[in-house]
């Protein structure tokens, strides 16, 4: 992922689709571009909690520098 920039991540509950269910797990859609980011490049992470929030002023929203996003000890393999 250090070769493109992350444009947003949109996280939601599984529950939005009838008959999915992860138990606690949650969904996300992570929108990249083929461009290499910039050193100080940001992520909009927004979470929804309906429908009505899903691109909507109304979402929580957390900007983060794609850097932190890559940092996480929970994203390596």
């Amino acid at each position: 992922m250090e070769g493109f920039s992350i444009v947003s991540i949109d996280v939601f509950p599984s529950s939005f689709f009838p008959g999915v269910r992860f138990g606690y797990a949650k969904l996300c859609i992570i929108a990249i571009d083929n461009r290499k980011p910039s050193n100080d490049h940001r992520v909009e992470v927004r979470h929804a909690t309906s429908l009505e929030d899903l691109g909507s002023p109304r979402a929580k929203v957390i900007d983060v520098s794609q850097a932190a996003v890559l940092a996480r000890a929970d994203l390596r393999a």
